[in-house]
């Protein structure tokens, strides 16, 4: 066989083998075990093997295209992870961020966040027990170090805002549910009382397709209100964002179902 047929064969096992995790990204497979727990007072549920990849667009309040968003999940050792990355066009944010939900402890256990913009970055360096946060903030403008402290906490609060982004698509609302708790923000551990409560059943079209949705609504008092569509069908991603204070948009791009990523090009 010639080195040329050999690299063809290559070539064609690798867009075959991403294929398949295009296809099996996102979906729930059957007869497979699920894992149970609370989260907000609420029973959730995540199949064991569960693993998702979504990507979706930025858009501004004259629905042009400014940003994308690729957020990956997958549960591994009873510790739901997620990665989120984001960044807008224009090379004025660049954002990455790593958050480990502890089934067991009912806790986010790790948070470690790196912003960057034109003239200045944000590093977050986060360790969660039940009694106390630890680790290290650094911010840096211009080059110069403008922050840099360790963090040793006891806060009273209920969740960290990043759990909203990784949890909220595995939890079943119905109308007239409306949960209180009082949120944490991680870039400055502020809390703020917040509101999550049920809105109304949607269709709603995003470049990925049209979708059934549960529209919920997180009330902050205009700190960071954020509304969030759900797919109703398995895998129940979420579907759009609005963040009414920024008017920003985020909208699904790809799911394993359309795979409709060519739809809109990627950044």
């Amino acid at each position: 066989m010639s080195k040329t047929h050999s690299r063809k064969n290559l070539n064609l096992v690798r867009i075959l083998a991403l294929v398949l995790v295009l296809f099996y990204s996102c979906n729930r497979r059957i007869n497979v075990k699920t894992i149970s727990f609370d989260w907000l007072g609420k029973a959730m549920s995540i199949p064991s093997d569960y693993s998702c990849i979504n990507y979706y667009v930025i858009k501004d309040s004259l629905n042009k295209q400014i940003g994308s968003m690729v957020f990956y999940t997958e549960l591994r050792d009873n510790k739901v992870i997620s990665i989120d990355t984001s960044k807008f066009n224009d090379g004025s944010i660049h954002e990455t961020a790593k958050m480990t939900y502890d089934i067991k402890k009912n806790i986010l256990s790790s948070l470690k966040t790196d912003i960057k913009t034109r003239t200045t970055s944000m590093n977050i360096d986060l360790e969660n027990s039940t009694e106390r946060i630890q680790g290290h903030y650094k911010f840096n403008r211009n080059g110069k170090n403008i922050i840099d402290r360790k963090v040793d906490s006891v806060i009273r609060y209920d969740i960290f805002r990043e759990e909203l982004y990784m949890l909220v698509n595995l939890m079943s609302l119905k109308d007239g549910d409306n949960i209180n708790f009082k949120m944490l923000f991680s870039d400055n551990l502020q809390t703020t009382v917040a509101n999550l409560f049920y809105e109304s059943f949607e269709k709603v079209k995003v470049p990925a397709g049209e979708f059934n949705t549960n529209a919920l609504y997180l009330d902050t008092g205009g700190i960071i209100d954020n509304r969030i569509w759900i797919n109703t069908a398995a895998p129940n991603q979420v579907v759009k964002f609005y963040i009414p204070g920024q008017g920003l948009s985020i909208e699904l791009i790809e799911n394993s179902r359309t795979n409709s990523i060519n739809k809109v090009k990627r950044q």
